[in-house]
């Protein structure tokens, strides 16, 4: 690695970040074990990569490992002298070589109060220590890096002269490196707004903001704040300029505006319509970048389609989300909803929950409405491999969680939050919401004469017919009052005209039913009665 990439030591601290270096968080070289021609291909700092910073693949507990490791490359030996090796007690007879660092044995944890080699206190919090809590360079230290770096030994003295400073652009006015900006959030309801944060640099002092579909949809100060009055997806663009220079980026389809009223009852979701997530009724949140809740043919309770999140053995403590688009729970409350499941522990001492929550105000605030721990979760036996549900009985149902005051709202959305504790895969399909009448009777509305049955009430048989205004992936499910499916019709792909089919009834309780038609991104349903 070293050998690929190398800047002259002269004028520059090399720095490697590494996935892997055969063990070690980090190294690197003293400026006496450097010094020399020889050393220019070596002199530098390697260290991993999930030891570099406090986010991303890094922690705050592992974020000062490159501290460390530049204390050595400004001639720092450890705590308790030039060892690899802390916690021995005859570290006590090495020396560090300055004085206001305690003799110690050193430490792999933080603990406070050690008093290792007869000192008052050991400086356990040192930058130098193997503890993981570091803060702290002592004065002592100071004085000897400060050294290294007025010393000619490994040109450490050359980097910070007025010529080096002047020839790598550091005396100079910073130049705009890149365009990056965030906001508090990226999905609202109509007539909502958005806070917007600039974190472009360096040295930005003029700001143009395009915000499609927003008002104002230009801005020219740092952090603008814009409302979204239409439902829809829209791009945001910012140039940054310094007076000398502009550069520019794009967010393409950055912003999701939802229907402030959303979705009518009853809504069946078998994602059969669905081409992938995200989609125009469902968002995600894969909150560690591993994978998250995806579309999936593998396997599904009712027809082809269904949702299935990838949760291996090492995703312990992981979170995934899916979201609803908003609904519109306001109409004849109470509502119910329902959802079939499907998963697997590994090994007996697994420990996923999911859980799910709604929302009264569009997203902004969630709350917890309903828990699946692991033994209620659970719906087949344990599986090593990826699992898979081998037929309808490995599929679980949840019911009778009702949706009331205050949650009766236009806007309402839905959240299953999975959290992960090294089980199997998780499934999820036939999410159903349904209000006290919306289940009943044909929406007003919502058919359009695409959906026809008769005889309506009818007997042994029943006709459905559809008028398709295009070729497309059809599915027709006959449900009980919860949307629960009691028949497949009909799951194939269909060219555009009208469509039938006849339907024997026999073996079918007396009672009320629906008729649901799912084509192309369209539901349509219709009450049935069977006598």
């Amino acid at each position: 690695m070293k050998d690929l990439i190398d800047w002259p030591r002269n004028r520059y601290l090399n720095i490697w970040v590494a996935a892997d270096l055969g063990g070690a968080a980090g190294y690197s070289m003293y400026p006496s074990t450097v010094n020399g021609p020889w050393g220019q291909g070596t002199d530098g700092i390697a260290v991993l990569a999930t030891y570099v910073g406090s986010i991303g693949t890094s922690s705050l507990n592992n974020s000062h490992t490159l501290s460390h490791e530049a204390g050595h490359w400004m001639n720092l030996k450890h705590c308790w002298g030039d060892s690899n090796n802390p916690g021995l007690t005859s570290n006590c007879n090495i020396d560090d070589n300055v004085s206001d660092t305690p003799d110690t044995k050193g430490w792999t944890s933080c603990s406070l109060t050690a008093a290792s080699c007869g000192s008052t206190k050991d400086n356990v919090e040192n930058f130098m220590e193997y503890s993981y809590c570091s803060k702290m360079f002592t004065e002592g230290q100071k004085t000897r890096m400060t050294a290294a770096l007025n010393s000619s030994t490994a040109n450490r003295n050359n980097l910070w002269t007025p010529a080096n400073l002047a020839l790598t652009g550091l005396d100079s006015d910073p130049a705009i490196c890149a365009v990056q900006f965030n906001s508090n959030t990226r999905t609202i309801c109509q007539g909502q707004s958005i806070q917007y944060t600039d974190n472009s640099y360096n040295g930005v002092s003029e700001w143009n903001w395009n915000f499609a579909g927003g008002t104002p949809a230009a801005a020219t100060e740092a952090n603008p704040m814009v409302t979204y009055d239409t439902p829809g997806t829209y791009d945001v663009s910012l140039t940054v300029g310094n007076g000398s220079q502009t550069q520019s980026a794009t967010q393409p389809q950055y912003v999701k505006v939802l229907p402030a009223t959303g979705m009518v009852l009853p809504l069946a979701e078998g994602f059969e319509a669905v081409n992938s997530l995200p989609s125009d009724d469902w968002q995600v949140n894969d909150e560690n970048a591993d994978g998250t809740f995806a579309l999936s043919t593998e396997a599904a309770y009712s027809g082809s389609h269904s949702v299935r999140l990838h949760n291996a053995s090492a995703n312990n403590d992981r979170v995934d989300e899916l979201f609803s688009n908003t609904i519109d729970a306001s109409l004849d409350p109470p509502v119910t909803m329902s959802f079939r499941y499907a998963f697997a522990r590994r090994i007996s001492s697994n420990n996923d929950a999911l859980r799910i929550y709604l929302s009264l105000d569009c997203g902004e605030s969630w709350s917890l409405r309903r828990t699946l721990l692991t033994d209620a979760l659970v719906t087949a036996p344990n599986t090593s491999g990826s699992f898979v549900p081998n037929g309808p009985d490995q599929w679980g149902l949840n019911e009778g969680l009702t949706i009331n005051a205050p949650f009766n709202v236009s806007n309402l959305r839905i959240k299953f939050k999975f959290d992960s504790g090294g089980g199997n895969d998780l499934w999820l399909d036939d999410i159903n919401i349904s209000s006290a009448t919306s289940g009943i009777g044909e929406l007003s509305g919502a058919n359009d004469g695409v959906l026809s049955v008769w005889p309506n009430p009818a007997q042994d048989q029943l006709t459905i017919t559809a008028k398709l205004d295009a070729a497309s992936p059809v599915q027709v499910e006959l449900l009980d009052l919860l949307g629960r499916p009691v028949r497949t019709i009909a799951n194939d792909n269909r060219p555009a005209g009208k469509a039938q089919w006849n339907v024997s009834l026999a073996g079918i309780p007396t009672g009320m039913y629906l008729v649901r038609l799912q084509y192309r991104d369209a539901v349509r349903v219709v009450k049935v009665t069977k006598e």
